[in-house]
């Protein structure tokens, strides 16, 4: 019993430790919140993987310096062709995820799977002079793949939560998160809950 008892002491320990470790390393980063929105969420990955996910992203957003997160929504376009010629036209705006926990106004919109193809994205980090970036969100294998690679490029220090990152499989997700840390992207991981 004893040994019990001290076993969850020291458990306990260790995940405060873990989430203090974790709050004092993202005092300095930048977190971009990727595509949670309404019309992925229900309809591309199961509803007990979003729920899942959407509250490990809002436990992280938490323990969060608030003015340091950063929501990015994919803007869908569409192409119409008619006599006149082509035309691209945006479709309406996809709301969040209602159980997002969105703290702030930091809200950037994307029409491209890398975020850094928006220069209202980039013009934000330049101006609050970021170098370290955490990313999380949807999906593994198309947006946050890309979005970690563009900042890489641009000379970001990118970081990448997988245990808040959805993948098309768990399979597939692990493949990417291998193929990222073999490009140098730096794997933060959550403490055991």
């Amino acid at each position: 019993m004893k040994a019990k008892i001290l076993m969850a002491i020291i458990l306990t320990f260790t995940f405060y430790c873990g989430m203090a470790q974790n709050e004092k390393q993202s005092q300095d980063k930048y977190l971009i919140v990727l595509d949670i929105q309404q019309h992925f969420t229900e309809g591309i990955i199961p509803n007990n993987e979003a729920a899942q996910l959407i509250s490990t992203i809002n436990s992280i957003i938490a323990t969060w310096d608030k003015s340091k997160i950063i929501y990015v929504k994919s803007v869908l376009t569409t192409l119409n062709i008619s006599a006149k010629g082509f035309k691209i036209d945006t479709l309406p705006q996809l709301e969040f995820d209602k159980r997002l926990n969105v703290v702030n106004n930091n809200i950037v919109l994307k029409n491209k799977a890398n975020a850094f193809k928006s220069t209202e994205l980039t013009n934000l980090l330049k101006q609050n002079q970021v170098k370290d970036i955490v990313v999380v969100g949807l999906m593994a294998e198309h947006c946050v793949y890309q979005t970690l690679i563009g900042g890489k490029k641009l000379g970001y220090h990118m970081h990448v939560i997988p245990e808040a990152v959805a993948g098309k499989t768990t399979d597939s997700k692990m493949k990417i998160m291998s193929k990222l840390a073999k490009k140098g992207i730096n794997t933060i991981h959550l403490p055991a809950r």
